[in-house]
């Protein structure tokens, strides 16, 4: 029953999706010259994680674990069972994701939150060409975390980046 809960969840967030996508809503945070900075390496995670663009689903960009002092460089101390973490990658995703946010665009889809409001899962949306096929990226964890920020974020930027 929970996977029929969960599929139907995935569902009816796509149908959103394409319903966004074709007539987009504003939802930008209000530009200033803090939403304008750009992510690189030495970016502190908790600066990435406050900054407006993300500030309804932040807590789900990086594996949880204490992030204090850490920058960007760091994450793969976040990321202990992966190899090949690269954080101007994630830097670059990261951009591109706050970019389409300040275009107006909704980047996210809560699917489950917690009793607090925050979302504990959900879809982030990498948008194609309108009415091109698609795919759906599942991130690996969920035994001790996710590690979207280096795996599925990179890999469905570069998908939505063919169409």
């Amino acid at each position: 029953m929970q996977r029929r809960n969960f599929l139907s969840s995935v569902f009816a967030a796509l149908v959103a999706a394409k319903a966004v996508n074709a007539e987009e809503r504003k939802l930008s945070p209000e530009v200033s010259e803090e939403t304008i900075t750009k992510f690189d390496e030495n970016t502190l995670l908790n600066k990435i994680k406050d900054d407006p663009a993300f500030s309804d689903y932040s807590n789900l960009l990086f594996p949880r674990g204490r992030t204090n002092g850490l920058r960007l460089r760091d994450e793969s101390r976040l990321l202990p069972y992966h190899s090949y973490v690269m954080p101007k990658e994630s830097a670059e995703v990261l951009n591109y994701m706050k970019d389409e946010v300040l275009k107006g665009k909704k980047i996210f889809y809560p699917l489950k939150t917690a009793s607090n409001g925050r979302p504990v899962a959900g879809l982030f949306f990498f948008r194609g060409r309108p009415d091109a096929p698609f795919a759906i990226i599942f991130s690996g964890g969920g035994f001790q975390h996710v590690g979207a920020i280096h795996e599925g974020f990179p890999i469905a930027k570069f998908l939505a980046g063919k169409g």
